[in-house]
């Protein structure tokens, strides 16, 4: 089955790459752009998804790479590379949590979030961590749009949970503040970069990864 993924590779020379929503930004992704020049001869197609979206794409061989967000333990995955990413509470520089660095699970209760639906990973995350505690996260907006998120917290109406890697423009540019949660299962996560478990990549595939994978460090430290 190995051998026959690989000549099916070989002959349709491209590679279909799923990322989560949000994940990688245009820098990131541009900084690729090189690598298929140098290599005309290989496409590459670039699909973006809900991180659950990209895992289940993975596993079915709908895409070779998938590139996503704290993906679940029980995936059939195999893990190429991972950034550490915990996940953050993101204000806009004028809120009155701004000057903060940390804040508990109980204070993102009561803020007003937007977040993103339920076939996000954060969801998931979010929904887990509340358990045992007595409460729940529930967003005031709901969105699958990254820029409806970010849009929401620069407009002051509220925060939200994500990544520092998305926004990392704008943090550095000092628009939002990102807070730490006292919350160990949000700083375990990390963004990978995956394929299916027991697929053998071919040779071309297996080098954009790597290059993804440069191009997700370049993109975390600017």
């Amino acid at each position: 089955v190995s051998r026959l993924d690989e000549l099916r590779d070989q002959q349709q020379a491209s590679t279909v790459i799923a990322i989560g929503e949000g994940l990688l930004g245009a820098r990131a992704i541009n900084s690729l752009q090189g690598f298929l020049q140098a290599h005309g001869a290989h496409k590459a197609e670039i699909i973006s998804a809900p991180s659950l979206e990209v895992q289940r794409m993975v596993m079915a061989d709908q895409a070779h790479l998938g590139v996503v967000f704290a993906p679940s333990p029980t995936a059939r995955l195999t893990r190429l590379f991972s950034l550490a990413q915990p996940l953050r509470m993101i204000v806009h520089r004028d809120s009155r949590l701004a000057k903060r660095t940390t804040v508990t699970l109980e204070e993102v209760a009561r803020e007003s979030l937007v977040l993103p639906g339920a076939n996000f990973r954060v969801r998931e995350l979010v929904d887990a961590a509340c358990k045992g505690h007595g409460f729940n996260i529930v967003p005031t907006l709901t969105s699958n749009s990254l820029a409806v998120i970010l849009d929401f917290v620069r407009s002051g109406l509220g925060a939200t949970l994500l990544a520092e890697l998305p926004i990392i423009d704008e943090l550095k540019y000092g628009t939002f503040k990102a807070l730490a949660i006292d919350c160990q299962a949000m700083n375990a996560t990390d963004i990978q970069i995956v394929t299916r478990r027991g697929r053998t990549l071919d040779g071309m595939s297996r080098a954009l990864a790597t290059e993804m994978a440069k191009a997700v460090r370049m993109a975390a430290h600017p």
